[in-house]
């Protein structure tokens, strides 16, 4: 059986859930996760999970269906703190979640092929409303072999 699209989304929402955490053993911030109902918490910074899958392809003739196929795509980090007081604490929760993400290998499922995360791409997008934006892209790569 090869490794689906949403072994990978599963994968890597786990390898962020586990390392987000603080100190204490909770979320370093609330996760707003994709089709999931969330409410941003006022005043208080949050993140937003994506992942966005890009092109997949047959990547060595192996003669058999379930291997030789590539996955890539990207991971997408968005961080929110509140507008006007400042970029530190959007670059400093930036900075963790590209030290998280910053060229790994993970596990999509146990005992198989492990997919392959880049160099982070930091991006500030600055105040929209009440929020100051800060995105974080990580390519990565899964081969089938």
């Amino acid at each position: 059986m090869s490794t689906t699209i949403e072994d990978v989304r599963r994968a890597l929402a786990l390898h962020f859930e586990t390392g987000w955490q603080d100190e204490a053993g909770g979320a370093r911030t609330p996760i707003a996760w994709p089709n999931v109902s969330f409410s941003p918490p006022a005043g208080e910074p949050w993140v937003r999970f994506t992942v966005l899958p890009a092109e997949a392809r047959r990547h060595l003739i192996t003669g058999n269906r379930e291997t030789g196929q590539r996955m890539t795509g990207l991971i997408v980090i968005q961080v929110f703190t509140p507008a006007g007081a400042g970029d530190g604490e959007a670059m400093t929760l930036a900075g963790a979640a590209s030290d998280l993400w910053a060229e790994r290998r993970i596990e999509a499922l146990p005992g198989r092929d492990p997919l392959f995360t880049f160099v982070p791409e930091v991006r500030v997008i600055g105040a929209v409303r009440e929020w100051f934006q800060v995105n974080i892209t990580i390519p990565f790569e899964h081969l089938t072999t």
